[in-house]
């Protein structure tokens, strides 16, 4: 089976605020933006449904260290001790976001987490692991497989859902930190990315159930002497046989959360996703987690086939019609024969006869 699913609640998204928060807008941050509590009394509330819960954001401050008055699920307070905080580090010295609150394993349901008194405290995004029974209908789906997005590659445990092609040109980073300018650093979600620089290397997955789709990466270029990239990249995406063909500029501000490819009118069924380098000079392509939106009023399924290689439909669709081939071929054999049996029983005898005695008319 794949990864245990999460579902992603961005800053934007469901989360019920009060007091003195400040959008603020970045290229490091899932969605674009993330959240900031400036002044003691703030608040956020969120509802979901599942069994566990985690909030993500940068951990750093102006000066003073973060503060939560509170914090309580289902009425309940929580420990504090559980927080992540890192304290007097210079506001957006870094925009990593790490997980500043994660909630131990809850009762499959729907569940109330409210934060109380915060002060110096970003918020991004949060992720929900669902239960057996959540609805996944209306939600988005953040994928980030075991070991990261990029370690997809076809496996016997059937847990892979992406193939790489061809491997050799594609390079697996676990546990990297990104270095820009040598003085601030980044981490990918999940904590790995996959990455290319060979143009017409390819990365296919296939999926179902989902009305939109988006591709996030990460788009650092390779800096020159003076800090500043001089290159770009080009990307072709190839969703059921329509092409889509984009370029990325050279940038010198690194992008974490960065959406290299959406695609959000697409219909409720079976979709397969290629997505193939076509050209770079200083920059790699770096895979880092798919988000799925689940269409529908009610469904507990996630959108990824069974299989480990999104082309094992395909071979499976070969597998049966050849079957039936078959099937048809051993019927009419069989119809075949039973024709000529019934033929010959109605045939007069083909062994020695009497012809009785020979005449001669004179």
């Amino acid at each position: 089976m794949p990864a245990p699913l999460k579902l992603l609640v961005d800053d934007t998204e469901a989360v019920a605020m009060l007091g003195d928060w400040e959008t603020i807008l970045s290229n490091s941050s899932v969605g674009g933006s993330m959240q900031y509590a400036g002044s003691v009394g703030s608040s956020m509330m969120l509802e979901f449904s599942g069994t566990a819960i985690s909030f993500f954001g940068p951990v750093n401050t102006s000066s003073v260290s973060p503060h939560i008055g509170n914090i309580t699920i289902d009425g309940q307070t929580v420990d504090l001790s559980t927080l992540h905080f890192v304290q007097n580090i210079p506001r957006l010295a870094t925009t990593e976001d790490t997980t500043w609150y994660q909630s131990d394993t809850l009762s499959d349901g729907a569940h109330k987490i409210s934060f109380n008194n915060l002060k110096f405290v970003f918020f991004d995004y949060a992720v929900v692991t669902p239960g057996s029974n959540t609805n996944l209908a209306g939600q988005d789906i953040i994928y980030d497989e075991p070991g990261g997005f990029d370690s997809l590659g076809g496996e016997a445990d059937g847990s892979r859902i992406i193939v790489y092609e061809p491997g050799e040109s594609w390079s697996q980073f676990i546990g990297e930190t990104m270095i820009v300018n040598r003085t601030i650093t980044f981490s990918p979600f999940g904590n790995s990315t996959h990455k290319t620089r060979d143009p017409g290397s390819s990365a296919t997955l296939s999926f179902s159930r989902a009305s939109a789709v988006s591709v996030f990466g990460q788009y650092i270029p390779t800096a020159n002497g003076d800090n500043r990239s001089t290159g770009s990249m080009a990307v072709r995406y190839i969703l059921d046989g329509v092409t889509t063909e984009l370029s990325y500029a050279a940038t010198t501000i690194p992008a974490i959360n960065f959406l290299l490819f959406s695609n959000n009118s697409i219909d409720d069924g079976d979709h397969i996703l290629s997505i193939q380098l076509v050209n770079t000079s200083d920059s790699d392509l770096a895979l880092d987690y798919v988000v799925y939106h689940i269409t529908g009023t009610r469904s507990t399924a996630p959108p990824f086939p069974p299989a480990d290689d999104p082309r094992d439909i395909d071979i499976i669709i070969g597998s049966i019609t050849a079957v039936v081939v078959v099937i048809v071929a051993l019927t009419v054999i069989v119809i075949c024969r039973k024709k000529r049996r019934k033929y010959l029983s109605h045939l007069p005898p083909t062994g020695p006869t009497s012809v009785g005695k020979m005449v001669h008319l004179s």
